[in-house]
Protein backbone atom coordinates (compact mmCIF):
# COMPACT_ATOMS: atom_id res chain seq x y z
CA UNK A 1 0.00 0.00 0.00
CA UNK A 2 2.59 2.43 0.94
CA UNK A 3 4.48 1.86 -2.18
CA UNK A 4 1.64 2.38 -4.18
CA UNK A 5 1.17 5.69 -2.78
CA UNK A 6 4.64 6.96 -3.05
CA UNK A 7 4.01 5.43 -6.46
CA UNK A 8 1.10 7.26 -7.14
CA UNK A 9 2.15 9.96 -9.97
CA UNK A 10 4.25 7.71 -11.73
CA UNK A 11 1.26 5.21 -12.16
CA UNK A 12 -1.37 7.59 -13.00
CA UNK A 13 0.77 9.21 -15.64
CA UNK A 14 1.34 6.13 -17.07
CA UNK A 15 -2.67 5.47 -18.29
CA UNK A 16 -3.63 9.18 -19.33
CA UNK A 17 -2.10 12.88 -19.60
CA UNK A 18 -5.77 14.40 -18.78
CA UNK A 19 -4.79 16.56 -15.83
CA UNK A 20 -8.60 16.15 -14.34
CA UNK A 21 -7.75 12.02 -14.60
CA UNK A 22 -4.87 12.19 -13.15
CA UNK A 23 -6.35 14.43 -10.34
CA UNK A 24 -9.18 12.43 -9.80
CA UNK A 25 -6.77 9.14 -9.48
CA UNK A 26 -4.42 10.75 -7.25
CA UNK A 27 -7.49 12.30 -5.16
CA UNK A 28 -8.65 7.92 -4.61
CA UNK A 29 -4.91 7.07 -4.31
CA UNK A 30 -4.41 7.21 -0.52
CA UNK A 31 -7.77 5.08 -0.05
CA UNK A 32 -6.65 3.06 -2.67
CA UNK A 33 -3.47 2.31 -0.87
CA UNK A 34 -5.12 1.89 2.45
CA UNK A 35 -7.51 -1.13 0.99
CA UNK A 36 -4.56 -3.20 0.38
CA UNK A 37 -4.26 -4.56 3.96
CA UNK A 38 -8.22 -5.69 4.10
CA UNK A 39 -8.12 -6.65 0.36
CA UNK A 40 -5.65 -9.45 1.25
CA UNK A 41 -6.96 -10.19 4.14
CA UNK A 42 -10.23 -11.06 2.88
CA UNK A 43 -9.01 -13.30 -0.15
CA UNK A 44 -6.49 -15.20 2.16
CA UNK A 45 -10.31 -15.89 4.03
CA UNK A 46 -11.31 -16.87 0.78
CA UNK A 47 -8.74 -19.16 0.10
CA UNK A 48 -9.84 -20.68 3.63
CA UNK A 49 -13.23 -20.93 3.38
CA UNK A 50 -13.45 -22.31 -0.21
CA UNK A 51 -11.11 -24.87 1.02
CA UNK A 52 -13.16 -25.98 3.86
CA UNK A 53 -15.80 -25.95 1.32
CA UNK A 54 -17.81 -23.73 3.40
CA UNK A 55 -19.29 -22.18 0.21
CA UNK A 56 -23.05 -21.62 2.12
CA UNK A 57 -21.74 -19.14 4.42
CA UNK A 58 -18.86 -17.63 2.00
CA UNK A 59 -22.39 -16.74 -0.10
CA UNK A 60 -24.35 -15.55 2.56
CA UNK A 61 -21.78 -13.14 4.13
CA UNK A 62 -21.63 -11.90 0.63
CA UNK A 63 -25.46 -11.04 0.20
CA UNK A 64 -24.90 -8.78 3.63
CA UNK A 65 -21.56 -7.07 2.26
CA UNK A 66 -22.58 -6.38 -0.84
CA UNK A 67 -25.83 -4.95 0.19
CA UNK A 68 -23.81 -2.78 2.78
CA UNK A 69 -21.69 -1.77 0.33
CA UNK A 70 -24.51 -0.87 -1.83
CA UNK A 71 -26.12 1.31 0.54
CA UNK A 72 -22.97 2.81 0.99
CA UNK A 73 -22.46 3.62 -2.84
CA UNK A 74 -25.71 4.83 -2.88
CA UNK A 75 -25.58 6.86 -0.10
CA UNK A 76 -22.55 8.54 -0.79
CA UNK A 77 -23.45 9.44 -4.44
CA UNK A 78 -26.39 10.63 -3.02
CA UNK A 79 -24.97 12.98 -0.51
CA UNK A 80 -21.40 14.10 -1.70
CA UNK A 81 -19.71 14.74 -4.97
CA UNK A 82 -17.11 12.67 -4.16
CA UNK A 83 -16.53 11.34 -8.08
CA UNK A 84 -14.25 8.17 -8.18
CA UNK A 85 -13.75 8.35 -4.67
CA UNK A 86 -17.31 7.26 -4.42
CA UNK A 87 -16.97 3.68 -5.88
CA UNK A 88 -13.72 3.54 -3.88
CA UNK A 89 -15.27 4.23 -0.74
CA UNK A 90 -17.76 1.30 -1.70
CA UNK A 91 -15.35 -0.98 -2.84
CA UNK A 92 -13.78 -0.32 0.75
CA UNK A 93 -16.89 -1.43 2.65
CA UNK A 94 -17.09 -4.75 1.07
CA UNK A 95 -13.80 -5.47 1.45
CA UNK A 96 -13.84 -4.30 5.05
CA UNK A 97 -17.06 -5.62 6.05
CA UNK A 98 -16.02 -9.41 4.58
CA UNK A 99 -13.10 -9.38 6.74
CA UNK A 100 -15.06 -8.79 9.56
CA UNK A 101 -17.73 -11.54 8.89
CA UNK A 102 -14.94 -13.90 7.51
CA UNK A 103 -12.92 -13.16 10.50
CA UNK A 104 -15.77 -13.39 12.88
CA UNK A 105 -16.51 -16.80 11.62
CA UNK A 106 -13.18 -18.00 10.98
CA UNK A 107 -12.88 -17.92 15.10
CA UNK A 108 -16.26 -19.04 15.43
CA UNK A 109 -17.11 -22.50 17.15
CA UNK A 110 -18.45 -23.58 13.63
CA UNK A 111 -15.14 -22.20 12.25
CA UNK A 112 -12.88 -23.98 9.89
CA UNK A 113 -10.48 -24.90 11.52
CA UNK A 114 -12.82 -25.39 15.13
CA UNK A 115 -13.22 -28.58 16.86
CA UNK A 116 -16.76 -28.87 16.24
CA UNK A 117 -16.23 -29.29 12.83
CA UNK A 118 -13.97 -32.00 12.65
CA UNK A 119 -16.33 -33.69 15.18
CA UNK A 120 -19.30 -33.23 12.36
CA UNK A 121 -17.18 -33.92 9.88
CA UNK A 122 -15.93 -37.63 11.34
CA UNK A 123 -19.72 -38.27 12.06
CA UNK A 124 -20.44 -38.01 8.00
CA UNK A 125 -17.33 -40.28 7.47
CA UNK A 126 -18.87 -43.80 8.25
CA UNK A 127 -16.89 -47.02 8.80
CA UNK A 128 -15.23 -48.50 5.65
CA UNK A 129 -14.79 -44.59 3.95
CA UNK A 130 -11.43 -45.59 3.01
CA UNK A 131 -9.97 -43.42 5.96
CA UNK A 132 -8.28 -46.17 7.83
CA UNK A 133 -11.08 -45.41 10.49
CA UNK A 134 -12.51 -49.26 9.91
CA UNK A 135 -13.28 -49.96 13.80
CA UNK A 136 -14.24 -53.71 12.66
CA UNK A 137 -11.16 -54.02 10.48
CA UNK A 138 -8.51 -56.39 11.59
CA UNK A 139 -5.67 -54.65 13.36
CA UNK A 140 -2.14 -55.19 11.25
Amino acid sequence: GGLLYLASGPITSVFTTDPAVIAEARRAIPLVAALQVPAALAYIFDGIFLGARDFRFLGVAMVFCATAATGVLVGVANSFDLGLLTLWIASGTLLVCRVIALGWRYNSARGPLSPERDLDQSKMEGPGDGKGDNPSAAPA
